[in-house]
């Protein structure tokens, strides 16, 4: 975003938010990982191209959808403890 506030933000919210350093706690299997990853960036590139072709409908709907769907792989990520 070229926003040096949205990125300090960003920063603030850490792993609290983005459970990345939770996920990295267990050794992931390789196979695993890169399925996670690309899915993350599937999503990712789904708000971005929505943002980029300035779609507001698009890009709430594909946030909102990333956000969702987060939560549950949070949520799974916890009961696995």
């Amino acid at each position: 975003t070229n926003n040096r506030r949205y990125a300090e933000f960003l920063e603030h919210l850490g792993d609290k938010t983005i459970p990345r350093a939770q996920l990295r706690r267990r050794p992931p299997e390789v196979e695993d990982q890169k399925n996670y990853m690309q899915m993350i960036l599937g999503e990712h590139r789904c708000i971005y191209d929505a943002i980029a072709t300035r779609d507001d409908d698009s890009a709430r709907k594909a946030m909102r959808a990333h956000l969702s769907q987060s939560q549950t792989r949070y949520q799974k990520l916890l009961t696995q403890r």
